[in-house]
């Protein structure tokens, strides 16, 4: 029989791929499989180094390192998922004495109220017709609309209940609950959208049946060809946003739309 090293007589890489596995049920899809790409792909030499041999010298130069390769926000998420694994084993390490590279603040592309008019007519016709217009008149994300079904629909209303992330194998799954308690909600259609449901032909049980990659790509050409600005589809949730708060909607009633469960992101961002 295999003995099982001592906590602190493992690797890091080890210890690492333990604690993904330890909470492999209670975390989500999307967040196991950002874990694993990180295992994989960005703990380097500091992977070999034991946990009980680790300093924050290691840590610097692995900050170092990876600064040129990854952007800032990555490498806060690098420190963060070895920093959970190193606490979990009981390993304590000044992390003040660890020093991230500094990121430009967040600016996300977002469009005007007249672009937003123009994208509506631009998908028209088109096979991103739908996700693009629930998203722009919704701004629900693209996991959301991803698992959309035309039983969430009743002439009048969306339930939002469920969502289609990425699992660790970077394949398509759908779970039966939404990314927060205040994201399962349901949304009244507006005139376009309602049209829009009404007279389209419903090949699937789901309303959108193109992956996000797809429907990414398409919208992003149909950007290119109307001299629009590469918008992404989340974009389309920031113009939502910024177009409710414009028109005077209240924090509380756009965060209950957006399906945000704290006014952070509308505050700071929109």
């Amino acid at each position: 029989i295999k003995a099982t090293p001592a906590p602190r007589k493992l690797t890091l890489s080890e210890a690492v791929k333990d604690f993904i596995e330890s909470k492999e049920n209670v975390l989500s899809p999307s967040t196991v499989r950002g874990y694993m790409i990180i295992y994989r792909n960005a703990l380097g030499d500091l992977g070999d180094i034991l946990l009980k041999d680790l300093t924050e010298k290691d840590l610097q130069k692995w900050i170092n390192t990876n600064a040129k390769k990854y952007k800032p926000k990555g490498i806060k998420n690098q420190l963060g998922l070895v920093t959970a694994t190193l606490r979990q084993n009981k390993v304590y390490l000044d992390l003040q004495a660890v020093k991230l590279p500094d990121g430009p603040k967040y600016e996300p592309n977002i469009p005007t109220e007249q672009e937003i008019a123009k994208l509506l007519t631009i998908v028209e016709g088109t096979n991103v017709e739908l996700p693009v217009t629930i998203a722009v008149t919704l701004g629900l994300r693209q996991s959301e609309i991803a698992a959309l079904k035309w039983s969430d629909y009743d002439g009048e209303f969306l339930y939002i209940h469920a969502a289609k992330v990425p699992d660790k194998n970077s394949k398509l799954s759908e779970k039966d609950t939404t990314k927060s308690k205040a994201s399962t909600r349901v949304l009244e259609v507006d005139a376009v959208l309602k049209e829009r449901l009404d007279r389209a032909e419903r090949k699937s049980e789901y309303i959108s049946t193109m992956q996000p990659k797809s429907i990414l790509k398409r919208f992003q050409q149909l950007c290119d060809q109307n001299g629009l600005p590469h918008f992404t589809m989340h974009g389309q949730r920031h113009g939502n946003a910024s177009l409710m708060l414009a028109q005077g909607v209240p924090d509380k009633y756009a965060m209950e739309r957006l399906g945000q469960s704290s006014p952070n992101m509308i505050k700071h961002v929109y």
